[in-house]
């Protein structure tokens, strides 16, 4: 870059074996007694906000075209409006296998110092290979 000549296009990406790029995880599992999406715990520490859900394989759905996650403001009529998604610096998502077939997914937002006073919520989004899309929200929690 420094003497203006173009770099080589580098080593490609090692092909994903097309039997792979949407296979379907069936051994998915909900936890005894819970259903997909069902909130397993939750914390807000300083500025941190923590959400663990009950979590089907995120290879079910890539998500391409949306996300694994969101973070939501209440506004003043009531409804929710995303703010923050998967593709946020402040954002994390976390899955792991809790046993056998259940999983868990873990939201995290690192809540930025200009975010307006109101109330939010954590959501996490995934797709069962039995049930098929489902949505779980964290109750609602206040930012000063």
């Amino acid at each position: 870059m420094r003497d203006g000549t173009p770099a080589g296009p580098g080593t490609p990406e090692p092909a994903m074996p097309v039997g792979r790029r949407h296979r379907r995880s069936l051994d998915d599992a909900p936890h005894p007694g819970r259903r997909f999406g069902d909130v397993l715990d939750f914390s807000l520490i300083g500025r941190r906000a923590t959400a663990s859900f009950v979590a089907a394989h995120p290879t079910n759905d890539l998500r391409r075209c949306g996300s694994y996650l969101s973070v939501e403001r209440r506004g003043d009529d009531g409804s929710w409006t995303r703010i923050a998604d998967d593709g946020d610096w402040s954002t994390l998502f976390r899955w792991a296998r809790s046993g056998g077939a259940t999983s868990v997914a873990t939201v995290a937002w690192n809540i930025p110092p200009d975010t307006p006073p109101g109330a939010y919520r954590l959501a996490y989004h995934g797709d069962s290979a039995t049930k098929g899309p489902f949505t779980g929200v964290s109750d609602p929690f206040q930012v000063p």
